[in-house]
């Protein structure tokens, strides 16, 4: 326990044969980054670009390979403050954002939700976190989306976005309203 919250687990199990470490019910109101970075520093890494005004509620299980590298852990979270989320460049802030992360090596699974620009928003997918990977699937919807064309912020409507990108490569299918009409765009 500290100061800013507490951290605790149901169990700890520690196998010096095998050289993992497994953590069993682990709940956190305690900084993400700082909780999860004293075990996988790559995996708190991927947490802080998220930055969060109000440290998130955080419910956790945890398998640490410490021999080989690598851990798969599962998160499910809940903010009452905000996230960030950063997309080309652009800040977007999601308020109240709530998911279950599953980081299963150097795969991450998500599910998320919260509001963007006042408006429900959801966003489900998947990545290859290794280096230099080019791999991941988003299925993104929101009530409203700002975005820039041709420097121009736009208020898109009803957005539904799906991505699938495989070594570099994607397909596409994004649709919404925006300025009194229907937009559509795939490829």
């Amino acid at each position: 326990e500290r100061a800013e919250g507490a951290a605790t687990a149901e169990k700890i199990d520690w196998d010096d044969d095998a050289g993992t470490v497994r953590f069993t019910g682990l709940v956190s109101d305690l900084e993400p980054v700082t909780v999860v970075g004293c075990f996988a520093e790559e995996t708190a890494q991927v947490i802080a670009r998220h930055r969060f005004d109000r440290f998130p509620h955080a419910e956790l299980d945890w398998l640490l390979d410490l021999k080989r590298g690598g851990s798969d852990l599962r998160v499910r979270f809940r903010s009452e403050g905000t996230g960030h989320y950063m997309l080309w460049g652009v800040d977007y802030t999601v308020g109240r954002p709530a998911g279950e992360l599953k980081f299963t090596g150097s795969k991450l699974a998500y599910n998320v939700s919260g509001t963007v620009f006042g408006r429900e928003m959801t966003c489900k997918g998947g990545s290859d976190l290794n280096e230099g990977a080019n791999d991941y699937t988003v299925d993104f919807k929101a009530g409203s989306f700002y975005y820039s064309v041709f420097a121009k912020m736009l208020p898109f409507g009803r957005v539904a976005v799906k991505v699938t990108c495989r070594k570099g490569s994607g397909d596409f299918d994004a649709r919404a309203s925006v300025l009194d009409g229907e937009f559509s765009f795939r490829g």
